[in-house]
């Protein structure tokens, strides 16, 4: 599916994720990649394709704590993202903007998560489980999630 040149509104940024198909896609299911009888998980892909898909720079390549730590940066501020609060957050991705959601873990040696705010509340992500439309509560718990927005 291609969105180029479609504008910004909620119903184009609900089509572009849902088009990803999140929950099915074998791109984005937890395995073993690295060889090490662990499985692994594609928060920071799906992120990064969404983002790719909707046309606004997350650089490809990056674990999820990198993904949030670069979004904060002043890298991140000169191509378009700011961070937020949630209520604003929520609005934002209510209009259709691209909106993230991400925890970055105090353990560096542990995994961080991000997602897609899908509107305000819900995430659509990719993780331990995959979900397309789910409360941000089943994607990060109690943690102290950053939002980011690109308008």
């Amino acid at each position: 599916m291609t969105l180029e040149c479609l504008p910004r509104s909620s119903e184009n940024y609900k089509r572009a994720l849902d088009s990803l198909d999140v929950e099915h896609n074998a791109r984005f299911q937890k395995r073993d990649i690295t060889g090490d009888g662990r499985d692994e998980t594609f928060c920071n892909w799906f992120v990064a394709d969404a983002c790719g898909l909707l046309e606004v720079h997350l650089p490809k390549g990056l674990k999820a704590r990198e993904q949030v730590i670069w979004l904060a940066s002043s890298d991140g501020k000169l191509a378009g993202w700011f961070e937020c609060q949630a209520k604003d957050a929520g609005e934002h991705a209510n209009l259709g903007h691209p909106t993230i959601a991400g925890w970055v873990n105090p353990d560096s040696e542990r995994s961080s998560h991000i997602a897609m705010l899908r509107s305000s509340g819900r995430v659509c992500q990719a993780g331990a489980r995959n979900y397309n439309d789910t409360p941000i509560l089943n994607g990060f718990g109690v943690r102290a999630v950053r939002y980011f927005t690109h308008l």
